[in-house]
């Protein structure tokens, strides 16, 4: 399954929007096949809000780990997160 699965992966990732629309259940089956549920707690950490803090948290890491940024930048991005923590 993980060789027809890359394939279908790498397809859905180059196709247009139209073309997906019609991948989708043959991209979509084997993953609820192989990890029942995992869609559903996806769409509840998305919905929730949890997703877009740990994608924040990521990009934060991201950011503060440059070494192309100076200190006052890196505190600026700081203090953003703060900010963002707090909403």
């Amino acid at each position: 399954m993980t060789d027809e699965f890359d394939k279908l992966q790498q397809q859905y990732h180059d196709a247009t929007i139209d073309e997906r629309n019609r991948l989708w259940p043959n991209f979509i089956r084997p993953i609820r096949q192989k990890f029942p549920g995992l869609l559903e707690e996806f769409e509840d950490n998305f919905s929730s809000g949890e997703y877009l803090t740990e994608m924040f948290s990521q990009c934060m890491k991201r950011v503060l780990a440059r070494l192309d940024l100076d200190a006052g930048r890196k505190t600026n991005a700081q203090e953003d997160a703060e900010v963002f923590s707090r909403l």
